[in-house]
C-alpha cells in the first residue's frame, strides 16, 4: 500500500489512518479469499455493525450501496434487497 494512498472505510466512507479490518464482499471461499476486487478496508466498528445490526438501523448503508454499485452490480442489487425487506 502506497504511503500516500487515501484509505476510506468501505462501509461509512470516512477517511482512515490505517486499515483496521477487511470485509470480503463475496465471501472467503476459494479464490475469493484473495481476490482484491472484493476485499475492502473497514473500521472495526462498521464491520461489526454490518454483520450484527439491521440495515434499517445503519446510517451509512445508502452510501455503502453507492460504493458497492461501482464494484459489482449484482452485489449491489443483493444488498439493496436486504434494505427493501
Amino acid at each position: 500500500m502506497d504511503a500516500q494512498e487515501v484509505i476510506r472505510c468501505f462501509f461509512c466512507g470516512v477517511l482512515m489512518q490505517h486499515p483496521e479490518e477487511h470485509h470480503h464482499l463475496m465471501g472467503r471461499d476459494g479464490d475469493l479469499l484473495t481476490n482484491r476486487k472484493y476485499i475492502q478496508h473497514t473500521h472495526q466498528a462498521c464491520h461489526k455493525q454490518y454483520h450484527n445490526d439491521s440495515v434499517h438501523l445503519i446510517s451509512w448503508f445508502d452510501g455503502y450501496l453507492s460504493r458497492l454499485m461501482d464494484i459489482d452490480f449484482h452485489l449491489y442489487h443483493r444488498e439493496k434487497l436486504r434494505k427493501e425487506k
